[in-house]
């Protein structure tokens, strides 16, 4: 598995695993009135023809509609390169596409940090990123939607580190 530059044509696939995302992995996180219509139009409002054209790269695994993950991410970030949605679907999980994903932006980060943030009531992707060699910093309040909710921000002090993690684990 390789993750590739996202085309066009993924980003119907791309919107639709984040809106599934953030129903099951946010539900009792969000509200569900924000996790219905305002969710969908967000994502479409996010993932329209030109997503691809701005400063935000996204490599995905899969397929035409069969998108096992996706990683959006801000290489020209001031603070290091910013992992702004990071996605693999429930079925799909454990197989280290997640993994994959993210070697892909230590690699490109280099000796540049990389950072992303999480929400604290996201118990399964905090310790994903624990287990990544992610340090968390202090609870901020992010608003989601319109909703304010206590997060952290996680960061590895460079692509290196962050690389040099990931492939310690899968040689295990």
């Amino acid at each position: 598995m390789t993750p590739r530059p996202a085309m066009p044509s993924d980003l119907p696939a791309i919107a639709a695993l984040h809106v599934a995302n953030w129903r099951k992995d946010y539900a009792g996180i969000l509200p569900d009135a924000v996790l219905a219509a305002p969710l969908a139009a967000a994502m479409a409002r996010k993932w329209h023809p030109e997503a691809l054209a701005g400063p935000l790269q996204v490599r995905v695994v899969g397929e035409g509609a069969v998108m096992s993950g996706f990683v959006a991410f801000d290489p020209e970030h001031a603070e290091g390169v910013h992992v702004d949605a990071l996605h693999v679907a429930p079925e799909a999980r454990g197989r280290g596409i997640g993994a994959a994903l993210m070697l892909g932006v230590a690699d490109l980060a280099g000796g540049r940090a990389v950072w992303l943030e999480v929400l604290a009531g996201n118990g399964p992707a905090r310790a994903v990123y624990a287990r990544w060699g992610g340090v968390e910093g202090p609870v901020f309040a992010d608003s989601m939607l319109g909703v304010s909710l206590p997060a952290h921000r996680v960061h590895w002090r460079c692509g290196a580190a962050l690389a040099a993690c990931l492939e310690a684990r899968a040689a295990r």
